[in-house]
């Protein structure tokens, strides 16, 4: 939990003059207030603001215990929002245009919330800030490992969806969306990517209509019946996830072969999206920190520039396949096609300091 101090009491902003005005945070805690009243939540503020060279992008965030059911603890985030100033470009928007929440299972005599809750939260912030892609309603990401350093779970990945009870707001620097944070399991997170984040998280609502994360619980899909429900509908309608962002990638064209470069991680992800969007007739957006690849099923293969350093891929249905059966998570070349060569890359998994801890491929 570096530099983050507990407050507490009233979720106030940190280190702003007393007549400075703090309409987005006032925002924020009106938006609170129908559900939570005159109660006092417990609260974390940085030290050393993002704006000012500091490691944590939030400005604050504040714990809740909520009874549920089930008794958890209800984070909310100040920070991904424009707090204190108008300063991006577009007035219906408030910043990112989101503040993150996350509901934990808590024990009924728990009086505090764990630490690595409020360090998860201050990392997707980061991964906001740092890529600019902002975490929406239906998007779902992987930890590459346990969400809680340490701890027994079967919780490794992270799907978003609409906080429930807070949901959109409008605040006088523009609109956000209060988005939840719902931990899940390794074969929950392939099952969102093979078929639709937002309708496998109704499935889970019949469960647990709040979607508090509890790092005892085993996967949902381990119920034969609930797996077999998915399955047919994965089948029926494919992949609904017509866009993933990868972290290594790039093309190059020389007239008579495509070879399109990707890190190790990227492969699975890949192979789904090939065998979830292609065989239904639709595009797949593969989407790099400088390029991109479009691919949208066709007759036969052929490519073209795009502009922007994306590369337009007409790809058979049949040459789909054959990349899920050709390229591994392996460094290495893959030819699918005497014209279409695949190169993996290893990549290396980083913690927030930039210090390797993994190194995949």
């Amino acid at each position: 939990m570096s530099f983050l101090r507990r407050l507490l009491g009233r979720s106030e902003p940190e280190h702003h003059h007393s007549d400075e005005p703090v309409p987005g945070w006032d925002a924020i805690n009106d938006a609170l207030r129908p559900v939570y009243g005159d109660i006092e939540p417990l609260h974390w503020g940085t030290i050393v603001r993002w704006r000012l060279g500091g490691p944590d992008p939030l400005d604050g965030t504040s714990a809740y215990r909520a009874d549920g059911p089930p008794p958890h603890w209800h984070f909310i985030s100040y920070g991904l929002s424009e707090l204190y100033r108008k300063e991006k470009d577009d007035p219906a928007v408030s910043g990112w245009g989101i503040e993150l929440t996350f509901r934990l299972r808590r024990e009924p005599t728990e009086d505090q919330p764990p630490a690595w809750a409020l360090n998860l939260l201050q990392n997707l912030a980061r991964y906001v800030f740092e890529s600019g892609n902002v975490l929406r309603p239906g998007d779902h990401l992987d930890l590459n490992g346990p969400i809680a350093l340490g701890k027994p779970t079967e919780i490794r990945a992270v799907a978003f969806t609409l906080d429930p009870q807070l949901g959109h707001i409008e605040t006088p620097h523009g609109s956000l969306d209060f988005v939840q944070v719902v931990g899940v399991t390794t074969d929950e997170y392939a099952a969102m990517r093979d078929w639709d984040t937002e309708r496998l998280l109704d499935r889970f609502r019949e469960r647990e209509p709040m979607l508090v994360t509890d790092l005892a619980r085993l996967s949902y899909l381990a119920d034969p019946t609930l797996a077999a429900a998915v399955k047919e509908r994965t089948a029926a309608e494919g992949s609904s996830m017509g866009q993933v962002n990868v972290d290594q990638l790039a093309w190059h064209d020389d007239a008579d072969r495509l070879t399109i470069t990707l890190g190790a991680t990227a492969v699975d992800g890949l192979q789904r999206m090939v065998a979830g969007r292609l065989p239904f007739g639709n595009t797949l957006w593969i989407n790099g920190p400088e390029s991109a690849v479009i691919a949208q099923p066709a007759e036969a293969l052929s490519w073209h520039d795009a502009g922007d350093a994306a590369v337009h891929l007409d790809l058979p249905v049949a040459l789909g396949r054959r990349i899920a059966e050709v390229v591994s998570p392996v460094a290495g070349t893959y030819d699918v096609d005497d014209r279409l060569r695949i190169v993996v890359e290893r990549t290396v998994i980083t913690d927030q300091h930039g210090k390797a801890v993994e190194t995949v491929g």
